[in-house]
């Protein structure tokens, strides 16, 4: 935060600007500062949980992804586990609807993506704690 004199409001500033050239803004629903109102011309789109365009829901012990309210995928076929990457997958079916990719390309890399080898794997369960 040191390249930004004013703090988080030059850093959020400095952020925003990636809109700048966007015709789609993919925006965290639930993250309150990201929710730009005067965005003009562009196409917003949100995601999130339990609210937005695409978003996540808990039943029981599964989390359904949906797109706008029509179901996607449940987490039981899913690989990667955690609520930060069910989001992520959330705006990867967004970029995928926006330019076209059929759905069931798209299902079949979720639920054969096993993730990559430098980030966290589940390396042991007990007691229900992983």
């Amino acid at each position: 935060m040191d390249r930004y004199p004013n703090g988080f409001q030059d850093y959020f500033f400095s952020k925003f600007k990636i809109f700048n050239n966007s015709k789609y803004c993919i925006i965290n629903f639930n993250e309150k500062e990201t929710l730009f109102k005067n965005l003009f011309d562009k196409k917003i789109i949100t995601f999130g949980y339990n609210k937005g365009d695409y978003y996540i829901k808990k039943k029981k012990n599964f989390y359904f992804l949906y797109s706008y309210n029509n179901f996607y995928v449940s987490n039981k076929l899913i690989y990667l586990k955690g609520i930060f990457n069910y989001l992520n997958i959330l705006v990867t079916i967004c970029i995928s609807e926006i330019f076209k990719i059929p759905k069931n390309i798209v299902l079949y890399n979720l639920i054969n993506f096993i993730g990559l080898p430098h980030r966290f794997s589940i390396i042991k369960k007990n007691n229900g704690i992983l």
